[in-house]
């Protein structure tokens, strides 16, 4: 009844049947707020716009994504 159990659920069912370790495998399906890593601040795109240094919305994306991909549980 609850989508986001479900979610976490299979998610974490399918870490466990890789070889994760369950609890680990349940703590990391369970992310949800994903940000830039401590410490730093924005998405990582501002030095890129400012200096001109991308040419792609794909040089955008992959930034962000790398800057973003940082899990809070």
């Amino acid at each position: 009844m609850n989508p986001l159990a479900a979610s976490v659920q299979t998610d974490a069912d399918a870490m466990i049947a890789s070889g994760v370790e369950p609890e680990k495998a349940y703590q990391r399906a369970a992310f949800r707020v994903f940000g830039s890593k401590p410490g730093a601040y924005g998405a990582g795109l501002q030095a890129l716009i400012d200096e001109g240094i991308w040419e792609t919305d794909t040089d955008l994306a992959a930034t962000y994504l790398a800057w973003g991909g940082y899990a809070y549980g």
